[in-house]
């Protein structure tokens, strides 16, 4: 899908360099789930890192409907940016 963007943004007279490809995802962070929707902190950050891998230029994470308060919340951020490591901002 992307190099059908890539293609029509040449065919548009822009560079496709300059395009940056995003991510969202809303998963819901469950025992019992299968990523992108749904999964375990472990199994959702496999499936961005390999997002990234395969050439994804930034990641929106939005972990508010499914963290049951701020700190669950921070607590939740906190676990992907250790499993996703120092390129996660």
């Amino acid at each position: 899908m992307w190099r059908t963007v890539c293609r029509s943004a040449e065919e548009a007279g822009r560079d496709p360099a300059t395009l940056r490809m995003a991510l969202r995802a809303n998963p819901v962070i469950t025992d019992r789930g299968a990523p992108p929707l749904s999964g375990t902190v472990a199994q959702i950050s496999a499936y961005l890192a390999g997002a990234a891998e395969a050439g994804v230029h930034e990641i929106i994470l939005d972990l508010q409907h499914t963290a049951m308060s701020d700190q669950h919340l921070l607590d939740l951020a906190g676990d992907f940016r250790a499993r996703l490591g120092p390129q996660v901002t």
